[in-house]
Order: structure tokens, then C-alpha cells, then sequence
């Protein structure tokens, strides 16, 4: 990897921690499909998983006493159970494809999340596995467990302090199980981890100039351009495949 990539690669990792740090999401979703231009598409879900694992709030030992563990169990369950299976398919699907369809999994993303649903997630076990399923195989595939995990559980009925509770443990424990998953397979190599070590700078920054930006960018505007990275992030894997 040449130190121009490098670059391009914290470059990427900055514009997405700014979001992160802005919004309370979408690091991965941002930053997966830049960087999967650049490098192999499995080794940018590692660094985007690992750098998910380094950004995870501190906060977890208290959010995981404060879920409600009847609706967070089957969840967590099925999450874990699916992550290694979207690991696994990401490793059999060839890589310009790969970069093709998390790139469209990370478009895709906006509308679902941004969609109006009702003011509470439907009850019943089977909901909640579903969104467990759909959560852990995003993060095995493409590092991005958020989309399923907050169309359930951001809805006006829920107290957003109820809902941030219920990421923080699902993303924690997603992450923890692909990164579980590809230490054991031995797909997560010292050059993988050393990459993704040497994008905390990027991530610390990016997070800490999103907060201070948090109440003084228009939303419509931080959206718009997030936007425009994820289609040309699109247009470049579409390159790659077709060109």
C-alpha cells in the first residue's frame, strides 16, 4: 500500500468520524464504501468493524444494565448467530462486486433510517429476530449493524436515552462477534489491525469536530453531502467492476 492510499484511506475515515461524531451514526456506512475503493473489500469491513470496536462509547457497562433484556435477548441472540454468516458470504462474493453491493447496502441505508414508521416496533419475538438476523449479517458483510438495529428501536414512542442504550449494546456486541469470527478464521491479519490502529487519529478528530459541529450545520446540508460521498463512493465501485 502506497502512502498516497494511506492518506486517502484517513482522509476518509475523518469525513466519516465527522458524521459519526454529528449525527451518533454512520461511520461505517460512510467510511466502509470509500475505503473499500482503495483496498480490498473484506480488509475495509475489518478496519471498519475494528474501528467501530475503538470508537464504542464507554458507556456500555451502563447501557447493558439499563435494556430491557426481553426484547434485547432474542435480538442479541440472532445477531450474533448471523454475524459470522455475513462475514463468510462477503469472503465468497468476488470483490468488485463486493465493493458494488456495500456501496448500495450503504445508499440504501438513508431512506430506510429516515423513513416514517410507526411510534413503537411491533411486538412479538419474531420482530426482534428478524432485526437481530438483518443486523448481524450487515456487520458480517459490510460493518454496517445501524440500519436494522435504529428502524426498530428510533421511533418517537421510545426515549431516546432507551433507544441510544439499546445501539450502544447491539453495536458492541455485532462488532465484538465479526471481529470474534475473522480472529478465529484468520482473516484478521497484523497488516489489517495495523491499518486500522493507525486510523484512530483520524477518528479521534473526525469525532470531536462532529460534536462540536452537533446544533450548527443544517441537517438537510450534513445529508446532502453525505449523499453525494455514498453515490460517488457507488460510481467508483461501479468503475471498478465495469472499467
Amino acid at each position: 500500500m502506497t502512502p498516497v492510499q494511506v492518506l486517502l484511506i484517513w482522509i476518509a475515515v475523518l469525513f466519516a468520524s465527522v458524521v459519526r461524531g454529528l449525527t451518533g451514526f454512520g461511520l461505517a456506512i460512510v467510511m466502509v464504501p470509500l475505503i473499500g475503493i482503495i483496498i480490498a473489500p473484506q480488509q475495509a469491513v475489518l478496519v471498519g468493524i475494528m474501528s467501530s470496536l475503538m470508537m464504542a462509547p464507554l458507556g456500555y457497562a451502563t447501557s447493558r444494565k439499563r435494556v430491557d433484556p426481553a426484547v434485547m435477548r432474542p435480538l442479541l441472540i440472532a445477531t450474533v448467530t448471523a454475524a459470522p454468516f455475513g462475514l463468510w458470504l462477503l469472503t465468497m462474493t468476488p470483490p468488485d462486486i463486493a465493493r458494488l453491493a456495500i456501496a448500495g447496502i450503504a445508499i440504501g441505508s438513508f431512506p430506510v433510517l429516515l423513513a416514517k414508521r410507526a411510534p413503537h416496533p411491533p411486538g412479538g419475538v419474531l420482530p426482534r429476530v428478524a432485526t437481530g438476523m438483518l443486523t448481524g449479517l450487515l456487520a458480517g458483510f459490510a460493518a454496517m449493524p445501524g440500519p436494522p438495529v435504529i428502524f426498530y428501536f428510533v421511533r418517537h414512542g421510545i426515549a431516546p436515552a432507551a433507544s441510544r442504550d439499546a445501539m450502544i449494546v447491539t453495536f458492541f456486541w455485532s462488532s465484538s462477534m465479526v471481529a470474534l469470527a475473522a480472529l478465529v478464521t484468520g482473516r484478521f491479519t497484523l497488516p489489517t489491525a495495523a491499518l486500522a490502529l493507525s486510523c484512530y487519529p483520524a477518528l479521534a478528530l473526525g469525532n470531536t469536530i462532529g460534536s462540536k459541529l452537533f446544533g450548527h450545520v443544517n441537517e438537510a446540508a450534513w445529508r446532502a453531502v453525505t449523499l453525494a460521498i455514498m453515490a460517488a463512493a457507488a460510481l467508483g465501485a461501479a468503475y471498478r467492476v465495469l472499467g
